[in-house]
């Protein structure tokens, strides 16, 4: 028998995606916005990268601890996580890449949110432990957009692609001194939600727990909103029961 804890949160949530009528096409934010293809970056909504939203952050951070004490300001950060979750968009735009060139890519990337978590540590306070929590990216090949016609040797060169991100990223946070780092699995997560209902569609429970559907899950494959052109014109078509799909 064990104690539940509750803690009361605020949430700045500085995600961005937005929705072009281009193609039909949805884009989120990237790492790094000079890591896109130009012709790309002149036919999207152009979102801000992770260097541009932690500079947003950080002049509302010190807006909002004007005339606090020492022993406040202290208090703030202690109590902050900073969830940091890049790797989605920026690998989706490396899948016509080839696996050279995407790979090099990744590395600049990585590189990049080292470099802006060194920016953040800067910022703190020299007696409050930094804590962030960076989510691995998850293989892009089980999103609903991804074109399952796609050839063989771009399907390998997208996997390859999030495995070197995910190593990268794992040495990159180990080897990190600015604070405290909590990578977390968002891959293996995916991945265990999708055989969890397949298992459980299948009448099959395994030791580790895998096969109940505990979450309740009714498809973990398609999105609950149709995307394209045509839907996006009439406002779109969504599912009954948007809690019970994994991909929106």
């Amino acid at each position: 028998m064990s104690d539940s804890l509750q803690f009361t949160c605020h949430q700045e949530n500085l995600a961005q995606t937005a929705n072009p009528l281009l193609r039909g096409k949805n884009v989120g934010a990237v790492v790094d916005n000079s890591e896109l293809d130009p012709l790309g970056r002149l036919s999207q909504t152009r979102l801000a990268d992770f260097k541009s939203q932690l500079a947003q952050w950080l002049v509302a951070e010190s807006r909002a601890v004007t005339g606090l004490t020492t022993e406040d300001i202290r208090t703030r950060q202690e109590q902050t996580i900073f969830v940091v979750s890049f790797g989605v968009w920026d690998i989706w735009s490396l899948i016509s890449k080839d696996y050279d060139t995407a790979k090099e890519s990744v590395e600049r990337r990585i590189a990049t949110i080292i470099a802006q978590l060194n920016v953040l540590a800067r910022f703190w306070d020299a007696e409050s432990q930094l804590k962030v929590i960076l989510t691995q990216a998850v293989d892009v090949t089980f999103l609903p957009g991804y074109d399952e016609s796609a050839a063989g040797s771009m399907y390998k060169d997208t996997v390859q692609t999030v495995e070197h991100w995910n190593k990268k990223l794992r040495e990159a946070a180990t080897a990190w001194e600015g604070g405290t780092v909590y990578l977390f699995d968002m891959n293996g997560w995916m991945v265990d939600r999708i055989r969890d209902w397949q298992l459980y569609a299948a009448g099959i429970e395994e030791e580790n727990g895998l096969g109940k559907n505990q979450q309740g899950w009714e498809n973990v494959v398609e999105p609950c909103v149709e995307s394209g052109y045509r839907v996006m014109m009439s406002k779109g078509k969504q599912c009954e029961e948007p809690d019970r799909y994994l991909f929106w």
